[in-house]
């Protein structure tokens, strides 16, 4: 199966595919990435207040858990646009210019298939959405809204077909620019439309402009690079879909299991308690969203690069990127986390109001959630990436059955406050446990250095949360009223204490700015 990582002696057919520099695509990718968080930020910091002006916070509350419904329903798709990105990628690396156009072909045939699914719950649109709302006028318009969000979700899977393919042939320009583009468009449209009185329907509707625009343009690069340098054979190909089948069998498995667990946290909330307490948990949780996306963000960006390198088999060289990849991510998340738990009672009081903030035990536990999710998962996708599919996926099912009932139990016993609790608990217990291991015997490495790598990130992650706790206590007892001036004052502060805490902690991220400091002394000379 080709998404094993080979020997290091692989002979490869003869190839006429175009050599590509994977540092160049890579640092081009994380450019793209970077700036679709920027946009990103931007949407979460202009659009929620227009959404608790514009749409009632019963109404809303029941959006937020229908959106985790539509998440359940987003698992028809079992993640071929991940497998197509690894194999296409660890296929170009190994040149076999033949059975790049049918891993390609057959990819994109089985996403189109899948991406037509969510079409047909449009029939039971109005009995999914009856349970969380009362009123005829919320009924009627949350399942306009719902029915414009299934096809955005199907337009979005099919558009993960040739995304995945172009970052797979290294060209990481085209999907950047379909991206961020798309995403400006769709920011643009719901903007507009929540001005112009059309309320909840402009979520929905946003994000399916965006999702047209994102396919257009990715099936257009994707196919120009095809006709080039495949001459148009991209076909089905029969021992394709097995390989496809085999592998995506474990991914769909390991979706169902994540799904179910990461969107019933607001389900559980809206059902169990009330839709404005669901407002009220997600609006506290939100400050956390661009600090994970500028943490995870970094690894797509290298990962089609890995993949590529493990086709050509240089081990030694995955061994070293992925050690400095795990680093950088760690201090990034643990810096980010650190800072929104020293800052985030100000933050939420400021944006939409004290109401809505759920309190410090609350965020303390997000931010142990968002570490715990983003170190293991930057482990899990590395080893993905270098061939790890099929442990990784059995891993994460059984995490997430491990969350699941914790979930159910924790929630009995503490209420809501359980649900965070329960998913770091399961994660420390399973990925903690087994995740290492995977890693190290995919990249070639001894078991017990991994374990003690992953052990010294944790600590210093610890050691920053520490600091934001501190600081959140002596600023919540000095500074009485917040203005956005203040809070921006005491946010660089705060930010540039705890990058110089963590650069002093982390030797890994300091010698990278050693590096980077040192090419750009090397430039001007």
């Amino acid at each position: 199966m080709t998404s094993e990582t080979p020997s290091l002696h692989v002979e490869k057919s003869q190839s006429k595919l175009p050599a590509v520099s994977r540092k160049v695509q890579s640092l081009i990718n994380l450019f793209w990435l970077y700036f679709g968080v920027i946009l990103v930020i931007v949407q979460g910091f202009i659009l929620p207040p227009l959404y608790v002006k514009f749409i009632t916070p019963s109404l809303y509350g029941a959006w937020l858990a229908t959106g985790n419904v539509l998440g359940w329903i987003g698992m028809v798709d079992p993640g071929i646009s991940r497998i197509l990105q690894q194999r296409t990628a660890h296929t170009f690396g190994r040149g076999e210019t033949d059975t790049l156009g049918s891993v390609i072909g057959t990819g994109l045939f089985l996403g189109t298939l899948f991406a037509l699914l969510p079409l047909f719950v449009f029939p039971f649109s109005g009995s999914i959405v009856g349970w969380l709302v009362h009123s005829k006028a919320e009924h009627t318009e949350l399942t306009t809204a719902f029915n414009w969000a299934l096809i955005s979700m199907s337009l979005m899977i099919a558009t993960f077909q040739p995304a995945a393919a172009n970052l797979g042939l290294q060209r990481s320009s085209a999907s950047g620019i379909s991206y961020t583009t798309a995403s400006a468009l769709g920011i643009v449209v719901t903007y507009c439309m929540l001005q112009g009185g059309f309320g909840l329907v402009s979520l929905p509707v946003g994000l399916s402009a965006r999702a047209v625009l994102m396919l257009v343009l990715n099936s257009l690069w994707m196919g120009d690079w095809c006709r080039k340098n495949l001459r148009g054979k991209v076909v089905i190909n029969k021992d394709e879909l097995r390989k496809y089948s085999a592998l995506s069998t474990l991914t769909f498995i390991e979706r169902i299991v994540t799904a179910l667990l990461t969107q019933s946290d607001l389900v559980i909330t809206a059902r169990f308690i009330s839709n404005e307490t669901a407002v009220a948990y997600s609006m506290t949780g939100r400050a956390f969203e661009p600090i994970r996306l500028l943490s995870e963000r970094m690894l797509p960006a290298f990962l089609p690069g890995l993949a590529h390198l493990s086709g050509e088999g240089n081990r030694e060289r995955l061994q070293e990127i992925v050690a400095r990849l795990i680093g950088v991510v760690s201090f990034v998340i643990s810096v980010g986390a650190a800072c929104v738990v020293a800052m985030n009672f100000a933050f939420v009081q400021l944006w939409v109001g004290k109401e809505y903030f759920f309190g410090e035990r609350m965020t303390i536990l997000f931010a142990m959630l968002a570490v715990c999710n983003i170190l293991f998962s930057a482990l899990a996708e590395t080893t993905f990436a270098v061939g790890g599919v099929g442990p990784i996926e059995i891993m994460r099912v059984v995490e997430g059955v491990v969350r699941i009932v914790l979930q159910v139990v924790l929630f009995k016993l503490y209420g809501i406050i359980g649900i965070p609790l329960a998913g770091c608990i399961g994660m420390v217990l399973v990925s903690g446990y087994a995740l290492p291991g995977i890693s190290a015997q995919k990249l070639g490495i001894n078991r017990r250095t991994q374990y003690w790598i992953v052990a010294e990130n944790f600590l210093r992650c610890f050691v920053l949360m520490i600091c934001g706790v501190i600081t959140f206590l002596v600023l919540s007892q000095t500074i009485r009223v917040w203005t956005w001036l203040r809070f921006a004052g005491c946010s660089v502060v705060v930010g540039i204490v705890f990058t110089a805490i963590g650069l002093a902690i982390s030797p890994g991220p300091r010698r990278e700015l050693q590096i980077l400091f040192r090419k750009l002394r090397g430039s001007k000379q």
